[in-house]
């Protein structure tokens, strides 16, 4: 065996060469520039079933779920701590009914909760978390969820309501709140949905109606084109919109082909006030694909958006 080893081994001396790595270049030039496959009536769709999609999801399957998991904790599962007056669940534990937690989380609830003139009604939860129901269903998710009505109640203002919808993060949830729900499809939002309701008053009769503010992403839509992201708004023009047909803001599309469309509207954004020239205000949005003009992506009348009676649209 020592033999063999003297014969085989690499004496100190000799080094052996190393072959130079070279990184390729990160940017690089294309031999064919992709060219758009969706026409400008594609866009104008995928843009219009997202917004309607962000008006239908509903955190609260989410928040029930959470909540009812929370139901079978039991002494020292989960273990509570305190942090800066916040009260969190961190642990690692499965309770006796066979509940089992797995990670942190926090939540808040309101009710009729005063600050600054609003009466706050509703729920937050911040978790990142598995757990397991008794009943069998499974609750997972990372991120913050949250469902807030605040009623201005102060006399000094025209009555009015905000409205917030929160689910940024990713969340799963297959128990029976969750039934019949988006979250039985391969909907996967990532949404702030915010709203402002102004009724019928007599403080400022002609100032009434509904602003729609949606921020976030949508993926799963399916057809020929998979995710949106949206930064736009929407609003009455008894608040103040000159151009309340038309949306205001950017959206983005992106195709099967992981190419991506962006959509620039010509509306007023929500409560600037600012003018708008008369043919901007057609409805229609300019596309672009990788800075080029490629057509316009034209939708119903932005105030089909505004229509939900009382005070939020769910």
């Amino acid at each position: 065996m020592f033999l063999l080893l003297a014969c085989t081994a690499t004496p100190p001396d000799e080094v052996v060469p190393v072959e130079e790595l070279v990184p390729s270049e990160y940017i690089y030039e294309e031999s064919e520039p992709p060219v758009p496959t969706l026409s400008a009536e594609d866009v104008g769709l995928a843009v219009e079933e997202a917004l309607a999609v962000a008006l239908a999801i509903d955190v609260q399957p989410l928040l029930d779920g959470y909540d009812a998991v929370l139901e079978s904790e039991e002494e020292g599962c989960p273990d509570y701590y305190e942090s800066e007056g916040n009260t969190y669940w961190y642990d690692y534990c499965t309770t006796e009914d066979g509940a089992y937690f797995s990670g942190y989380g926090f939540g808040y609830v309101y009710e009729d909760y005063l600050v600054d003139g609003y009466s706050y009604n509703g729920q937050q939860v911040y978790a990142i978390a598995e757990l397991y129901n008794p009943d069998g269903s499974t609750w997972e998710g990372g991120g913050s969820l949250g469902k807030l009505e605040a009623l201005y109640v102060e006399e000094d203002n025209v009555p009015h309501t905000i409205g917030q919808m929160v689910m940024n993060g990713a969340f799963a949830y297959d128990g029976p709140e969750a039934s019949g729900t988006w979250l039985e499809t391969d909907l996967v939002p990532d949404l702030t949905v915010l709203t402002y309701n102004v009724p019928e008053n007599e403080v400022y009769p002609t100032y009434l109606g509904n602003v729609l503010i949606v921020q976030g992403g949508i993926t799963g839509l399916g057809g020929t084109a998979d995710t949106v992201v949206l930064d736009v708004s929407a609003s009455d023009a008894a608040l103040g919109n000159a151009c309340a047909e038309e949306l205001s803001g950017t959206v983005s599309v992106r195709d099967n082909d992981g190419l991506w469309y962006d959509v620039t509207f010509h509306g007023v954004e929500a409560f600037s006030g600012d003018p708008v020239d008369a043919e901007d205000c057609d409805g229609c949005g300019d596309i672009w694909f990788r800075g080029e003009f490629v057509g316009e992506a034209c939708l119903p009348d932005a105030t089909g958006l505004l229509g939900w009676e009382g005070a939020v649209p769910w």
